[in-house]
């Protein structure tokens, strides 16, 4: 897993409603290929100026983090293997 931050003094609302009380939007990122991960993570920073990242390689381990989790938007590669309810990819 990796996290990603920026910070800013000021966050704009999104999707029309005001940012969570932390000023932060949170998005997860599950994509196999790292530099895919880091490449939508660099596109994504400059429109956020409080912008938390995590990217996983598995739905599984993006699964077990975001038990209770309060991100905003998941943003999932559907060619990890087990993006499959049965796993067979």
């Amino acid at each position: 897993m990796s996290v990603f931050e920026t910070s800013a003094l000021t966050a704009p609302t999104v999707a029309g409603r005001p940012p969570a009380d932390t000023g932060r939007l949170e998005i997860v990122i599950v994509d196999v290929n790292a530099g895919d991960a880091q490449l939508t993570a660099e596109l994504l920073r400059p429109h956020h100026p409080a912008l938390r990242l995590a990217t996983y390689e598995h739905v599984e381990d993006a699964t077990r983090a975001l038990a209770g989790s309060t991100a905003d938007c998941v943003l999932l590669d559907l060619g990890p293997a087990d993006a499959d309810a049965d796993g067979t990819g």
